[in-house]
């Protein structure tokens, strides 16, 4: 017989309609991580260097086109690994899924959004009595500070990764030019990882290979 799931330690059957919530919340969540881990689509160098590139490049002119890498990559919200050609178990490097920003502070469609979670603790305020006005409104107020700085870190850190990592990519394949990266993003990345966030083929190719998930190339039938 299996055991009752509790949430905070209060059985599932025990649960009031707040807590009830919450723990769907978080299990939707943790579902959501479960199902996309260890899934990417795959492709060989040759596949990539014909079609993947020339969409990539597309970044410093400005003719980037959101639907065609989506479609190319077979969704918004996986990783690309681009293999060896002749040696298939080869991953040469891996590029994270470029329209998926993570948690923001705005809603983003398909995405989850901070804005909606810092709301829902506002309409909490009054169900909490046992806390007085002042310590909730302090407890508010840095709970929202703090959602807000970890949002600014967490993106940071990754649109220096991918600008670093597309810059490299770029220059392993000869495209002339080089993304810019946005005015004070160097340095407020270096100053909250102490300068170890630079993307090399070092960092890029040593990963494990991930589950394969079915795509369907772009305008080439000599793919597969």
């Amino acid at each position: 017989m299996s055991q009752e799931p509790t949430f905070n330690g209060v059985p599932l059957s025990q649960m009031n309609e707040q807590m009830r919530f919450e723990y769907n919340k978080l299990k939707e969540i943790e579902n959501d991580l479960a199902e996309s881990q260890n899934v990417c689509s795959v492709f060989t160098e040759a596949q990539f260097r014909r079609q993947g590139l020339p969409l990539l490049s597309g970044m410093l002119d400005g003719t980037f086109n959101e639907e065609t890498w989506t479609a190319y990559v077979g969704s918004p919200f996986v990783p690309l690994q681009i293999v060896d050609d002749a040696d298939n178990s080869k991953l040469l490097f891996t590029i994270p899924a470029l329209l998926n920003t993570g948690r923001s502070l705005i809603t983003v469609d398909g995405e989850p959004s901070l804005s909606d979670e810092t709301e829902y603790i506002r309409r909490q305020v009054d169900v909490i009595a046992t806390v007085g006005e002042t310590q909730m409104y302090k407890m508010i107020d840095y709970t929202l500070t703090g959602i807000e700085n970890m949002s600014l870190a967490e993106n940071s850190v990754r649109a220096k990764y991918i600008i670093d990592l597309l810059n490299w990519i770029f220059r392993r394949y000869g495209v002339g030019g080089q993304l810019p990266y946005p005015e004070g993003l160097v340095e407020y990345v270096d100053k909250i990882t102490g300068g170890k966030n630079t993307a090399t083929a070092a960092e890029t190719s040593v990963q494990a290979p991930a589950q394969t998930q079915p795509i369907v190339g772009i305008g080439d039938g000599e793919d597969y």
